[in-house]
């Protein structure tokens, strides 16, 4: 099984449990001892462990609902263009693990406007709190992630890999960043003008503090967007140009004579470039031979 089908495959299997415990421990409300656990519902407007839960509800609704699809979003767009090897099975795991605790809070709020809790665990830090499975699943994908990504880090990011992060192209490279920056800019200048101009008519109690918080919420995740946008453009062109960059090099290692070899990355585009290399490289061996 791919890492992504795997993935996607823990993500729901996690998502369907939490709410599936939600759904029980609301249809029975009454409190109930589970070993050494509590359970006991409760509503909780915030995040986790209880934090901003005083919070305007125009901020805790909307903007960590918006911002939960942005980090789907992200996390969606690393598994595919950075975890799809076998070798990176275990932090393509971890990571959606970490995905599907937040998004089975963010499901309640958009849904509730609030996430269920329901489990009290008689230790001296969480002792004050009342958490949820989404909760233990978010922390558990957030420590596991971080300890892949630290024992993959030289397979990640390798101390030899000449192409490395640098800009390749830098002109054409910021250019096509920028288009993408532009067009989610006006994306979301779109989508916040019909959003603010329907809730400016229909709404009837859409007041000036109101309208403050939409349009700061608005910008911060407008914001978050165009930056990811820009960057998503960086990595996207590097599979473009980097071929070239590649092609580049392995033909001036045939000018100088040595034996070269192309290898392109995974992920880049133009794969067809390594046989045409080879084939290029096949017919300068046979113009020096005698």
């Amino acid at each position: 099984m791919s890492n992504l089908k795997a993935s996607s495959a823990v993500f729901c299997l996690i998502v369907a449990i939490d709410q599936l415990l939600k759904w029980l421990v609301v249809k029975y409300q009454a409190g109930f001892q589970l070993g050494w656990i509590s359970l006991e519902a409760a509503i909780n407007p915030g995040i986790i462990f209880g934090n901003l839960a005083n919070a305007n509800p125009l901020v805790r609704t909307i903007f960590f609902s918006c911002f939960f699809i942005l980090v789907l979003f992200i996390a969606a767009f690393i598994q595919f263009y950075f975890l799809r090897e076998t070798r990176y099975k275990s932090l393509s795991l971890s990571l959606a693990v970490f995905v599907a605790g937040i998004s089975g809070n963010a499901f309640d709020r958009i849904r509730l406007g609030y996430a269920i809790d329901y489990l009290r665990f008689p230790i001296a830090f969480f002792g004050g709190y009342i958490l949820n499975f989404a909760d233990v699943m978010q922390l558990a994908g957030a420590l596991l992630s971080l300890f892949f990504l630290f024992r993959l880090r030289h397979d990640l990011w390798p101390i030899d890999d000449e192409r490395g992060f640098s800009l390749i192209d830098s002109r054409y490279q910021l250019a096509f960043s920028f288009k993408m920056a532009f067009i989610s800019f006006f994306s979301m200048l779109m989508t916040g003008t019909f959003s603010y101009a329907f809730l400016k008519v229909y709404l009837p109690v859409f007041e000036v503090q109101l309208q403050s918080v939409f349009l700061v919420s608005w910008l911060v995740i407008g914001l978050l967007l165009v930056v990811f946008a820009f960057l998503f453009g960086l990595i996207l062109s590097s599979r473009t140009v980097g071929p070239i960059y590649a092609l580049e090099r392995f033909i001036k290692a045939l000018k100088r004579g040595e034996s070269a070899q192309l290898r392109l990355r995974q992920l880049d585009s133009f794969k067809q470039l390594e046989t045409l290399a080879e084939e290029i490289r096949e017919l300068t061996v046979k113009k020096r031979e005698p």
